[in-house]
C-alpha cells in the first residue's frame, strides 16, 4: 500500500472510542433518496447511464437515467413541504424509444451546454463526471398506469445552463 493510499484510508476510518460515546444529534443524517418535493432547486447530476429494468410482465427493457443529488434548496411551491436536505438523491428516466431519445438528448444539451459533435456514450460518460451542477425547476406529475396504479414522475426543467450558474 503506498504512502497517499495509508493515508486516504487513515481519514476514512473512525476510531471506535471517538464514536462510542457520540450522540446521535452530533452525527448528520445520510443524504437519502426522496420523492422531491415541488420547487426550485440548484440540482448535480452524479450519474447519467442506460439502464435495463423488467416490466411486470418480465419484459426486459432499456431506459436512459439521470440521478441527481440536491445542491441547495432554492424555493420549494409549498412552503408546508418539508425541505430536502442537501446530498438528498432522486432520478429522472427517459424512455428507450424515438420520443425519449428525442427528450433525453435535449434534457442532456441543456446540462452539458454546447458540447459540439458528441456520441451518445460520451454524453452519459460527461453526465457522471459530477462537474454539472444547475439550476432546475422540479415538478412531479402524477399519471395511472395501465395497471390502475397511480405513478409519481419527477420532471426536472433546466433553468440555467451550467456555465450561467452562480454558486
Amino acid at each position: 500500500m503506498s504512502e497517499a493510499q495509508a493515508v486516504a484510508v487513515e481519514e476514512t476510518l473512525l476510531d471506535l472510542d471517538s464514536v462510542d460515546e457520540m450522540s446521535f444529534d452530533e452525527i448528520p443524517d445520510a443524504p437519502g433518496f426522496i420523492q422531491p418535493p415541488d420547487g426550485t432547486y440548484m440540482l448535480c447530476v452524479e450519474k447519467a447511464a442506460i439502464e435495463s429494468y423488467k416490466t411486470k410482465e418480465g419484459e426486459a427493457r432499456k431506459r436512459f437515467a439521470h440521478y441527481y443529488a440536491v445542491v441547495d434548496v432554492i424555493e420549494l411551491s409549498d412552503a408546508n413541504e418539508q425541505k430536502p436536505t442537501v446530498g438528498d438523491k432522486f432520478s429522472e428516466r427517459f424512455m428507450m424509444n424515438e420520443k425519449g431519445l428525442q427528450y433525453w438528448k435535449t434534457k442532456a444539451k441543456q446540462i452539458l451546454g454546447d458540447v459540439g459533435k458528441i456520441t451518445v456514450a460520451n454524453a452519459l460518460a460527461e453526465l457522471s463526471t459530477g462537474n454539472y451542477t444547475f439550476k432546475a425547476r422540479v415538478q412531479t406529475k402524477k399519471s395511472k398506469g395501465k395497471d390502475g396504479k397511480e405513478y409519481n414522475n419527477v420532471q426536472v426543467r433546466v433553468l440555467k445552463a451550467p456555465q450561467e450558474v452562480e454558486l
